[in-house]
């Protein structure tokens, strides 16, 4: 009896390991389907801000909305240089005169595929 229930629990073990196996393999083949077919293009997505020359600051700040300025974390940012232009010139007269210059503060890149 003893040797009956070593023979059922591998037999249990090693149908686990099959079905394990089975899954990974069929993951695998619906992955290689699916991007088969794909596109896949690079998109870049730059992001501008309005650095400033603040007095008594040792590192760089930033135009906020709200109209003053911070750190880079509160900076407003931008998805273009044109979107940050315009927003200068809607900058009060005392920040504009902390010289704001437009500044790329990041760029991000990823792959988005699509199914044609």
């Amino acid at each position: 009896m003893n040797t009956q229930k070593q023979f059922n629990k591998k037999t249990s073990q090693l149908y686990l390991k099959l079905t394990v196996l089975l899954l990974m393999l069929c993951s695998s083949i619906h992955i290689s389907f699916t991007y088969a077919d794909s596109k896949c293009t690079t998109v870049t997505k730059n992001l501008w801000a309005i650095s400033l020359s603040c007095r008594g600051w040792t590192s760089q700040c930033y135009a906020t909305s709200s109209g003053g300025y911070s750190h880079r974390g509160g900076a407003k940012t931008f998805d273009s240089a044109d979107s940050a232009q315009r927003f200068i010139s809607q900058l009060s007269k005392s920040i504009q005169r902390m010289n704001p210059q437009i500044t790329q503060i990041a760029s991000e890149q990823h792959t988005p595929c699509t199914n044609d």
